[in-house]
């Protein structure tokens, strides 16, 4: 449970217990892409879900430093709103650091953004290795089939949105961050596709002229 006490504290439960709901349908669809990642991977352990879960943090922890708070609600939240992976774990294991959320809750507003501006750095790598998969398996199976986990992170980033109620975020800076980690990996392989597949036609073209 993440929260305790007063009427406030007992709605957080209840918004939380609702945006666990909208993860877990996320879940499913990332459950899908791992699924035939790897089967064609031929059984290689992939790791999408904790993937995800570091992304979906980054990407909350820069909605609750918007409205210049953070607070005890907003770190549960995050913290707790993930089975798999955690955005804290991963950059302790790859830099062999101690960070924790008890030490990200005291810190300054201005200490958890420039925090999250080296995060953002660090987890590229992650994040294009994540959205190569899922553009794959996207091509594949329908174009539609990431608007499954846009619709359920949406959801999730509303409801944190609102989570104090003294502090709300607006609508359109919800849209900026759900696109930015969500929405534009995804768009950018899909133009480089694009750009691909022009080349090899323009390509083709030439060749086809000089055979004349």
């Amino acid at each position: 449970m993440i929260m305790k006490g007063a009427d406030i504290v007992r709605t957080a439960q209840e918004k939380f217990d609702v945006a666990r709901e909208h993860y877990q349908k996320a879940m499913q669809h990332i459950e899908t892409i791992t699924t035939i990642c790897e089967k064609a991977a031929k059984g290689t352990d992939l790791f999408l879900k904790n993937q995800f879960d570091v992304i979906l943090q980054t990407a909350l922890l820069k909605l609750a430093t918007q409205d210049g708070h953070f607070s005890h609600t907003e770190r549960q939240f995050i913290e707790q709103i993930v089975d798999n992976g955690d955005v804290l774990d991963f950059v302790n294991q790859k830099y062999g650091t101690e960070l924790t959320w008890d030490g990200i809750e005291v810190s300054s507003v201005e200490e958890i953004d420039e925090f999250w501006d080296k995060l953002l750095d660090v987890i590229q790598n992650l994040m294009l290795e994540f959205f190569r998969r899922v553009f794959l398996v996207n091509e594949a199976i329908s174009p539609e089939f990431w608007k499954g986990v846009i619709n359920a992170v949406t959801s999730i980033c509303e409801i944190f949105a609102v989570l104090d109620d003294d502090a709300m975020v607006e609508e359109d800076v919800i849209q900026k961050w759900v696109y930015t980690f969500f929405m534009l990996p995804l768009d950018t392989l899909k133009d480089k596709m694009e750009q691909h597949r022009h080349s090899i036609a323009g390509n083709l073209g030439k060749l086809n002229d000089n055979s004349v």
